[in-house]
């Protein structure tokens, strides 16, 4: 009974029984992912079936060797997927946030095979659409206006002192003109 359940946990673990996870991927938005199969793995195989959470996106029957590639989810993968006949892999183009899941490939034979894959798509943000400059131009533009205006009120201050002591002076000298001499 031991024994039995030793080679009933390898066997689980091992992934005999179904799915097993082929692949973790991390992908920017925008760029192209390929969802890749060996062609060992799709050998005496009747047909290839894509899914996206459950959803069939593309299928193919490998053994009507002139039938293309059937997408019937239009909406969400419009022009983004290829696959590949020979190996099986399929390639998302322009891929965006909502292409973030699992991917699952169902290999169609006498007895049907998975191999699954997670997608993780990172969005992109945009740069601010206000550069570095755009915000501390003016805010330069400003500090040297006021920086000027300082610089001119201290001129005329100054100015406008010595023309008060000028004219202090020549005020002192006619008083000292005007006093008679004794």
């Amino acid at each position: 009974m031991k024994n039995l359940l030793i080679l009933f946990c390898s066997l689980l673990l091992s992934g005999v029984f179904g799915e097993t996870d082929d692949g973790n991927m991390s992908v920017k938005e925008g760029d192209s992912v390929t969802l890749k199969i060996k062609p060992q793995d799709i050998n005496r195989a009747e047909d290839l079936r894509w899914r996206f959470n459950d959803t069939i996106i593309a299928k193919i029957d490998l053994e009507g060797k002139d039938k293309p590639p059937v997408y019937p989810d239009e909406k969400r993968f419009r022009d983004r997927l290829k696959l590949e006949r020979e190996n099986g892999s399929l390639t998302i183009t322009h891929i965006t946030s909502e292409h973030s899941g699992v991917y699952q490939l169902e290999i169609r034979r006498s007895q049907s095979t998975y191999k699954t894959f997670r997608v993780s798509v990172i969005a992109i943000t945009e740069p601010s659409q206000m550069s570095h400059w755009m915000i501390t131009g003016p805010v330069l533009a400003v500090a040297v206006v006021l920086l000027l205006v300082g610089v001119l009120y201290v001129i005329y201050k100054r100015y406008k002192k010595r023309d008060e002591m000028l004219e202090y002076g020549k005020k002192v000298k006619k008083k000292k003109m005007r006093l008679p001499y004794i």
